[in-house]
């Protein structure tokens, strides 16, 4: 019986560390906060700086803690890796960067610079160092990194940077203005005209999550036209650390009570992420692992958790189910026939589109019961959506709210083509009311 039970008590142990999120973890001899984690692009190291601005280097393979670097008093605000491995570049917010050469035993460089360093990122050879202040990006050549030139002139301040995936390509906030600049090939490109003032910024995947006062949190997705807004949120606890992007449906960020959450922006939706490591202070992913920091000096290497729910769930046939709007969705809220239109087609068009301020209106429509479109955010250009209308049926077209923007109510504009006339008119539904419009089928 004895033993039954200690072969029951090592498999449960074996199973809970399987399904533990830690793979393993690296931990700092100071047991100060983790402010910011960076690994290299083979992932061999590991990369994190604590509050008070020591820079630590661990050894993935065996765990090994291989470095301890420090020239800056106070926090990291900026790091970089040399694509070699060869070069590691610190900011802590003055007017100077240190870059260290792990090859000549930690040697140590101070660059300078006019203002304090905003980001940091080395080119794609890594024979040079770019560094982004506030009147704009100057280039350091790898020869002694000490000379500077200029080459992005800000035409207005730059308040809020950071880098990309990509060797020397930045985001960056210069004025109201949020663009895209690569120093390779000088190669400029405007996302947004005017943004909030900016809390953080992050790229990756070909999105970036843009966190602005007050609290709201706007993905910009890559088209073949450029960056357009993809999703909004406000986030009521706030943002402790700049969020981590995997995907569209899956942005990590820490909240102000400094629990790890996921936002799922074709959703929406919001997940607490448990069973994560506790206290979390920072988060980094590679595009392949997930990193968090802790206030203890602690870095673990996570398994990736799963995104924030799905779009719907599937049948037993592998079909994804249509959700009905307001049995499953609507939560019980009234419905507001706002209008009867009468139309001369049982097949007909509807464009919708914001007409007035794009303030983050993210909705969903049903027609007779049916979910046509799921957690859209409403934008000036026109979405096109084909009906057929049942002449036995009610025909109800409704608007539900999954927020209410930054200028409620939720609005959208909708215009309704049979083919022989045309109807147009403005829903506006909030979180506790769905408007609404009757098709009616002239025989």
């Amino acid at each position: 019986m004895k033993r039954f039970c200690l072969i029951l008590l090592l498999f449960a142990t074996t199973l809970c560390r399987s399904q533990s999120p830690v793979i393993s973890t690296f931990q700092t001899p100071f047991f100060r906060p983790i402010d910011r984690i960076l690994t290299s692009s083979d992932g061999t190291i590991v990369i994190a700086s604590d509050d008070a601005g020591y820079i630590f280097l661990w050894n993935t393979e065996d765990g090994s803690l291989t470095n301890i670097l420090r020239a800056n008093t106070g926090r990291i605000v900026a790091l970089a890796l040399s694509p070699d491995k060869r070069y590691i570049a610190a900011s802590s917010g003055n007017a100077a960067v240190n870059v260290w050469d792990l090859a000549s035993s930690g040697h140590v460089t101070k660059i300078h610079t006019p203002e304090s360093c905003l980001a940091l990122s080395f080119s794609s050879t890594g024979d040079a160092l770019y560094l982004v202040i506030s009147k704009g990006i100057y280039r350091a050549q790898k020869d002694d990194f000490t000379h500077l030139t200029k080459v992005y002139d800000a035409a207005a301040d730059i308040n809020a940077a950071t880098r990309t995936d990509s060797y020397g390509v930045f985001i960056m906030r210069e004025g109201r203005k949020l663009i895209k600049y690569d120093c390779e090939t000088g190669k400029i490109q405007i996302i947004a005209a005017d943004t909030g003032e900016p809390v953080s910024i992050q790229a990756g995947n070909e999105l970036i999550a843009y966190y602005a006062s007050p609290d709201q949190l706007t993905l910009y997705a890559w088209n073949k036209k450029g960056y357009v807004p993809a999703a909004r949120c406000v986030i009521s606890q706030g943002i402790a650390t700049a969020p981590v992007i995997i995907s569209k449906q899956h942005i990590l960020f820490i909240n102000g009570q400094g629990e790890l959450r996921s936002w799922n922006a074709e959703m929406n939706s919001f997940t607490a992420l448990g069973g994560m490591p506790d206290n979390v202070t920072a988060i980094f992913y590679d595009n392949k692992n997930l990193f968090t920091g802790d206030g203890n000096g602690l870095v673990s290497l996570c398994r990736t958790p799963a995104p924030a729910g799905n779009k719907a769930e599937k049948t037993s046939t592998g079909k994804r189910q249509q959700t009905q709007i307001p049995e499953a969705i609507a939560e019980g809220r009234p419905i507001h026939i706002r209008e009867i239109v009468q139309v001369h087609s049982p097949v007909i068009e509807l464009w919708m589109w914001d007409d007035e301020n794009e303030d983050g209106d993210t909705i969903s429509l049903s027609f007779n019961g049916k979910l046509i479109l799921e957690r859209y955010m409403v934008t000036k250009e026109k979405k096109k959506i084909q009906l057929t209308v049942d002449p036995e049926g009610e025909n109800v077209l409704v608007m539900y709210a999954h927020n209410l923007g930054t200028h409620p109510p939720n609005t959208a504009a909708i215009s309704i083509h049979d083919g022989r006339a045309e109807r147009t008119l403005t829903l506006k539904s909030d979180l506790k009311r769905c408007d609404a419009v009757k098709l009616k089928l002239l025989p």
